[in-house]
C-alpha cells in the first residue's frame, strides 16, 4: 500500500484536495511538513472510527457525539502520547 511505503497521496474530496501520509512514518510526515511549509502547526488526523480515535486522543462524551455527527465536524482533542507515531511538531514540542 502506498501510504505504508511512505508515499504522500492527494485525495480529491468535496472540499478540495486532501494530502495524506502515514502518521507513523517520520520521514513522510517531515516531507509533508516541508512541502506544506508547516513546521509547527498541527495536522489533522483521520481515523476509521471512534475506537481508533480513542487510541490517539483523549475523547470526552461530547467529543464522541460530535465525531459521530452526520456533518463530520473537525473536533480538537488532546492527544495521547504515542511513541510509535511520528512527532506532530518538527520542533519536537
Amino acid at each position: 500500500m502506498l501510504l505504508h511505503d511512505g508515499k504522500i497521496l492527494a485525495v480529491k474530496g468535496l472540499g478540495g484536495l486532501l494530502l495524506a501520509c502515514d502518521a507513523k512514518n517520520a520521514v513522510a510526515v517531515a516531507e509533508l511538513r516541508r512541502r506544506k511549509r508547516r513546521p509547527d502547526k498541527p495536522f489533522a488526523l483521520m481515523s476509521r472510527d471512534v475506537a481508533a480515535v480513542k487510541t490517539l486522543c483523549e475523547v470526552s462524551a461530547d467529543d464522541e457525539v460530535a465525531l459521530l455527527h452526520l456533518r463530520g465536524p473537525i473536533v480538537v482533542m488532546p492527544r495521547l502520547e504515542r511513541p510509535e507515531l511520528a512527532r506532530w511538531h518538527c520542533s519536537g514540542k
